[in-house]
């Protein structure tokens, strides 16, 4: 081979080798969403979810509720949260409204007396990143029990 060829094949490797440095792009930021708020209400043995999406949540692919079912408050606070039940549900399911960003919609779980939970938001552009909320807790309010009547 002459030196002429190694030095072309040479440039030729440097030139392909060129390219975009840095991180990764992680995509549009115009076809992303994010929770503006979101809160779970104890109602008998279920939750009651609603949250506002802000963004482009038209491209909520579904919503994921997590939940991890504790004793209480006093239950491994420091503790990693490990979700053991996992729900998924269309936009339709989670009451999404799509001229406003609101969702609504209700979960009854295995009975326990407390829950911590998020909620994760998949865009139908997977290469996007989740929106997930903080790790919250809802102790379950069991219903009073009716008084016993007075002799």
């Amino acid at each position: 081979m002459s030196i002429r060829a190694i030095i072309s094949l040479a440039l030729l490797c440097l030139l392909c080798a060129c390219g975009k440095a840095g991180l990764p792009d992680p995509g549009d930021p115009s076809k992303s969403f994010a929770w503006k708020s979101y809160e779970a209400k104890p109602i008998g043995n279920c939750l009651a979810f609603s949250g506002v999406l802000s963004g482009a949540y038209n491209n909520l692919d579904s919503l994921r509720l997590e939940l991890e079912p504790v004793d209480g408050p006093e239950d491994c606070p420091g503790c990693p949260f490990v979700a053991r039940d996992i729900v998924e549900f269309s936009p339709r399911e989670a009451g999404l409204e799509r001229t406003t960003g609101n969702i609504s919609f209700s979960y009854c779980p295995n009975p326990a007396p407390a829950f911590r939970w998020r909620l994760v938001g998949l865009n139908v552009y997977t290469s996007l990143p989740y929106a997930a909320t903080s790790v919250w807790l809802t102790t379950i309010v069991e219903p009073a029990s009716p008084a016993a009547p007075k002799k």
